[in-house]
């Protein structure tokens, strides 16, 4: 697989081919046109970049966008960190600028975001962020840009092997999550954490990964590892599945098909609003969450029944096609 990096930079241009290659990805580069970056945030720009090389040579391109940001500047210099200063100039001035500020007040941040575009239109993006502060002066001759003022537990980049970096850098989180979902839109991955093809999926840009969704959540590790050890007291394997399977069924809803299973789903998926008394509309679920589910039928009804579960409270509601009218039909604390 070819695909083709849309950078001038020769910094990151290794890094690029570095953390590709065990993709199975041949990282080329070619005598592109340099797109001009007018978006206002990182993933604009890296956006820009990719599809602009993406209709210039016909092969998928990667770009990314990266910059550091001073907590003390306010958050500069940002997407505007290569054109910050003069080249050769950029980590003085920065240096020059914090100049006399103590320790507790140089918090700086990395931002990388990634962003891959196929000839089809389709897009995969991931970002990455990695936290430190900037140095009391440059350290270290390896890396580039700012790489030898942006210290991490008392060590800057300048002073890390390019294996080092990668494992801390900004840069080496957002091609961790690139990597997985670049594999899941190429089918190569493990299956999504909501059951939905990644390629297909319409909220995908507003998906933040199944790495993230998984994070602190019992249900999105119960159900896709099987047993995560964390669903005591109900017992490994998916015993916390097991367990909402008989609440569901304990309630007792006549027209609704016996529960047998429940599958994982994205939050965004089941987030309907809901009519109060008073006229008011609210939501009962987080967007960016992993929650177990199903829908049943009802009855003879051309309406469904929607079962959302997470560790703490059940809920079933009634709704027509596509979510239309929903209603809720129960919504209580879990027996646990």
């Amino acid at each position: 697989m070819k695909f083709v990096i849309a950078t001038h930079n020769k910094g990151k241009l290794v890094e690029f081919q570095r953390l590709l290659e065990p993709m199975g990805i041949e990282a080329v580069t070619m005598d592109i046109t340099e797109a001009e970056e007018t978006g206002t945030t990182f993933a604009g720009n890296a956006y820009i970049k990719a599809a602009a090389a993406c209709r210039e040579t016909g092969l998928p391109a990667v770009a990314d966008d990266s910059g550091l940001c001073v907590d003390f500047l306010d958050g500069a210099p940002g997407i505007y960190s290569a054109r910050f200063a003069q080249p050769g100039q950029r980590r003085l001035t920065v240096l020059k600028k914090l100049e006399g500020v103590p320790a507790g007040q140089r918090g700086a941040h990395f931002v990388s975001a990634v962003c891959c575009v196929f000839p089809n239109g389709d897009r995969v993006e991931a970002e990455g962020k990695c936290f430190g502060r900037i140095a009391l002066e440059s350290r270290g001759e390896n890396g580039f840009g700012y790489d030898s003022i942006f210290e991490q537990d008392g060590v800057t980049f300048g002073e890390l092997t390019p294996e080092e970096k990668d494992a801390r850098s900004h840069r080496g989180h957002a091609f961790a999550a690139f990597e997985r979902k670049l594999k899941a839109y190429l089918g190569q991955g493990e299956p999504t954490i909501c059951g939905l093809d990644c390629a297909r999926c319409p909220g995908r840009s507003g998906c933040p990964g199944c790495g993230e969704l998984e994070k602190n959540c019992v249900i999105a590790q119960c159900a896709q590892k099987g047993g995560c050890g964390k669903c005591q007291p109900f017992g490994a394997p998916c015993g916390l599945k097991a367990q909402l399977i008989r609440e569901f069924n304990a309630l007792g809803i006549e027209d609704m098909e016996e529960v047998t299973d429940l599958n994982a789903l994205l939050g965004s998926y089941i987030n309907l609003e809901y009519a109060l008394p008073g006229g008011q509309k609210t939501k009962l679920w987080e967007d960016n969450r992993v929650y177990l589910g199903n829908q049943l039928c009802k009855g003879d009804s051309d309406r469904c029944y929607g079962l959302t579960a997470d560790e703490n409270y059940l809920m079933v509601a009634e709704y027509g096609e596509n979510g239309a009218d929903p209603e809720i039909v129960a919504f209580q604390r879990r027996r646990k």
